[in-house]
């Protein structure tokens, strides 16, 4: 029994961390018909952001509130510079470009923060462990799955029920968005704040 209670609670761990990953492609192809492969690449930033910014002022929480910005902002500039130009083609422009992204954002962590493995270190109130059971599992791991769920959570609620996040669902229904949104300046910019990553 510990043993399938542990198992479950890092299946939970891992596919939250996926789910984040995954959150930003989705919304994406949903709401405007773009497909994107760099979401792993701003995930990737975001955390080596947030280690620099743990580096320099030793603040876990502080790292965690200031990383996505510089992320949100690359995301932003990604899609105003290079991908609504595309909204025109098909979605194999977008794969080929998207996915060069990738290389891009791999060869710059490289240069910037080496090969080498780096950690952030938990803060202390999460370094502790909980018992479950008669297994004892991370604290920082059960915080890890109900970090994952809240995003699930909010996203949900601007999705489904507000009105903003309702207006934008009604507006992707009105297909063919890309074609659509790369002739009207102002349709495609009510989308870019989809791009800001979900990091």
């Amino acid at each position: 029994m510990e043993l399938l209670v542990a198992q479950l609670l890092n299946g939970l761990v891992y596919g939250t961390l996926l789910f984040l990953m995954a959150a930003g492609l989705s919304l994406i192809f949903g709401l405007m018909n773009v497909v994107s492969l760099a979401h792993g690449s701003f995930f990737m930033l975001g955390a080596f952001f947030g280690l620099a910014v743990f580096q320099f002022t030793g603040s876990f929480w502080l790292a965690l509130i200031l990383a996505p910005i510089p992320v949100i902002i690359l995301g932003v500039l990604m899609e105003l510079v290079f991908l609504r130009p595309l909204y025109r083609r098909g979605h194999m422009d977008q794969v080929l470009l998207t996915f060069g992204f990738t290389f891009v954002a791999f060869d710059l962590v490289q240069t910037l923060w080496g090969r080498v493995v780096l950690r952030l270190p938990a803060p202390e109130a999460l370094q502790g462990s909980v018992q479950i059971g008669l297994g004892v599992f991370s604290t920082y791991r059960l915080f890890l799955i109900g970090f994952g769920f809240a995003v699930a959570l909010l996203l949900w609620l601007f999705l489904d029920r507000s009105r903003l996040g309702a207006s934008r669902v009604f507006s992707a229904s009105a297909w063919p968005l890309p074609r659509s949104a790369a002739s009207s300046p102002g349709l495609s910019s009510a989308f870019t704040p989809a791009w800001t990553p979900k990091s």
